[in-house]
Parts: structure tokens; C-alpha cells; sequence
């Protein structure tokens, strides 16, 4: 009893501009309120958030002092008298 052979489908050899590699999307599909500096919302809203934390720091000390002394206060202020 011979066995016939099927003929295996071949992958064509044309691109599909629609295929997203590794998950990014295909910028030419997406609307131009999406794309900004070539980056979606949320990639502009990370880079926007970092430099704003870098450019920030010196200030951090800062606001953590005047945050504790708020704290400070309050807690003095709720203290009945007498008692510590």
C-alpha cells in the first residue's frame, strides 16, 4: 500500500504592513490625536513622568519637611494637654 504525499501550503512571500511586530502597533494606522513625537499616550505620558520626577528631586527634601512639620503639628494639636 503506497502513501500519497500531501502538498504542504507555502507562506507567501509578500509583507503585511497590518502584522505588528513584538506588539508595537503600525503607526500609519493610528490616528494622528494618538501619535506625538512618535510615541503613543502612554510612552509620552512615562517620559513626561520621569523627566518631571528628575527635574523634581531637589525639591523633594524640601516638601518631605514641610509635609513632617504639617504632620507634627496636627499631632501636637490633637494631644490633650498635660500629656505627652
Amino acid at each position: 500500500m503506497a502513501h500519497t504525499l500531501e502538498p504542504v501550503p507555502q507562506v507567501g512571500s509578500h509583507t503585511d504592513d497590518a502584522v505588528c511586530w513584538l506588539g508595537h502597533r503600525n503607526r500609519k494606522s493610528e490616528d494622528s490625536n494618538e501619535v506625538m513625537l512618535e510615541m503613543t499616550r502612554g510612552e509620552l505620558f512615562i517620559v513626561v513622568f520621569v523627566t518631571v520626577a528628575i527635574v523634581s528631586a531637589p525639591w523633594w527634601g524640601r516638601a518631605g519637611a514641610a509635609l513632617g512639620r504639617i504632620l507634627a503639628e496636627r499631632a501636637v494639636r490633637k494631644t490633650p494637654t498635660g500629656r505627652q
